[in-house]
């Protein structure tokens, strides 16, 4: 094989390789946002549309404008982003219906060869059905199933 050759097959290899990063983004039930170093929105998967369509909007939406974070609490974000390689949290966020909803919230750095951050993936998975099977859950634990009244 000729290193032509070997560099066509290498660049076919990545390329088949980036569509399938690329199926995962758009294929995957959990709200994917790549953001750059500043936690400005650079694209975000369909779920994250599905999810939050009211909010795509924006001119220039950053990761604030999903998140209500006070600036005391970003900072505690980005140090533990810095201390740990990744955040999470769970939060509550409001779907385009103006509903609440719960979501478990993640964001973890994207590195240069050089250590620096470039980037950040910020992923949202709706844990709503989660809470609310757990509360009827506590229900029943203390309350009698037919009547209501508590044990």
């Amino acid at each position: 094989m000729t290193t032509s050759e070997k560099l066509m097959q290498q660049m076919q290899e990545k390329e088949e390789r980036l569509r399938q990063a690329a199926a995962v983004f758009d294929n995957t039930s959990e709200g994917v946002i790549p953001t750059d170093d500043c936690f400005n929105v650079i694209n975000i998967n369909n779920a994250f549309e599905k999810m939050l369509v009211k909010y795509l909007g924006h001119k220039s939406p950053n990761i604030h404008t999903f998140v209500n974070f006070t600036n005391d609490d970003f900072s505690d974000v980005c140090e533990e982003i810095d201390r740990a390689s990744f955040w999470k949290r769970e939060v509550v966020y409001h779907s385009d219906s103006n509903s609440e909803r719960a979501g478990l919230i993640s964001i973890h750095p994207i590195k240069d060869v050089y250590g620096s951050v470039i980037n950040h993936v910020v992923v949202l998975t709706d844990i709503t059905e989660i809470r609310y099977a757990q509360k009827q859950l506590m229900f029943l634990v203390n309350n009698d199933p037919l009547t209501g009244l508590s044990n």
